[in-house]
């Protein structure tokens, strides 16, 4: 007999490198984020910028899960007590601090898309809906954007409601159950301007069984006999139903102004910031200035 040959899981160094990669989980039926799309080759850099774009609104508007103590104690003595307890208390104060790091990155944890290009960042005790609205128009609006980091390999943001699985019965039960309250939220706030129309936005990632005919006449049924004031318009862009789908989930949302807001690319939408940057830079002499070298002029003379 000879000897068994022992299964290879991995050494303690790849599995920290796939948690530093943010790789903690797969997307699942019932999950809430954001799709964040990137560049091909870019993804640890995407995931980068988006988490401190998050980060950045998220303390600015919510507040800061990570409190740093204001009050700083400083005791000078010669006692070896006095020595050993003010040890105690900076071990104390690591740990504490060490503890609320590890609650502040459950705010938002990145989980594999299944997909090239892609980026899921799920959220907790936040809404993504209302998140990612505010911080389009926010950044549109170029409010708040002193410290904002320049997102520059972060592409579109597709908020996650409501997800399910990519069945169209499943599909139909969350609509009919989804739709009819976030509706009603927008005419709350828009009771003069709001139109009661809707589009739908469908893309299909890795998956060959639904199509964007299929859905998108299932889900105008299922919203007509749930909200049957509201119609369908595919050129409408006040309120717009978006639904992906990857693999074997379907996420979705609803969101506000989708193409006015450059159909919530936020890269396109900070270039207005990020050229401001770059020129307060180049007033201080950070960066050089370019310079535009102009073309040769023939002098020589023509025969004539």
């Amino acid at each position: 007999m000879g000897k068994k040959r022992k299964f290879y899981n991995g050494s303690k160094q790849d599995q920290y490198k796939r948690f530093k990669d943010g790789e903690c989980g797969k997307i699942s039926p019932g999950v809430t984020g954001i799709i964040v799309t990137h560049d091909r080759g870019r993804e640890k850099l995407c995931r980068n910028d988006v988490f401190k774009v998050l980060n950045h609104f998220a303390d600015l508007w919510y507040g800061s899960e990570l409190k740093q103590n204001s009050e700083d104690q400083s005791t000078e003595s010669d006692d070896e007590n006095d020595i050993d307890s003010a040890l105690n208390e900076e071990i104390k104060n690591i740990k504490d601090v060490n503890s609320k790091q590890k609650t502040s990155m459950q705010r938002f944890c990145s989980l594999k898309s299944g997909c090239n290009n892609i980026i899921f960042i799920k959220t907790k005790d936040l809404k993504p809906s209302e998140l990612v609205q505010r911080i389009m128009e926010t950044v549109y609006k170029e409010d708040e954007l002193d410290d904002l980091p320049l997102p520059r390999h972060v592409l579109r943001m597709h908020p996650v409601a409501k997800s399910c699985k990519a069945h169209l019965i499943d599909i139909k039960a969350e609509v009919e159950t989804y739709l009819p309250i976030v509706l009603a939220e927008i005419l709350k706030k828009n009771e003069d301007t709001c139109k009661k129309e809707f589009a739908i936005l469908y893309r299909g990632r890795n998956n060959d069984h639904l199509g964007m005919h299929i859905v998108v006449e299932a889900v105008c049924d299922s919203a007509n006999l749930v909200v049957p004031e509201w119609s369908y318009n595919c050129r409408t862009d006040d309120v717009v139903l978006l639904i992906d789908v990857i693999q074997t989930v379907c996420m979705m949302s609803v969101v506000q102004n989708y193409a006015y807001h450059k159909k919530f690319n936020l890269r396109e939408l900070c270039k207005p910031h990020a050229e401001k940057v770059v020129d307060q830079k180049q007033e201080k002499g950070i960066i050089k200035k370019k310079k535009l070298i102009k073309p040769a002029e023939n002098t020589e003379k023509v025969d004539q």
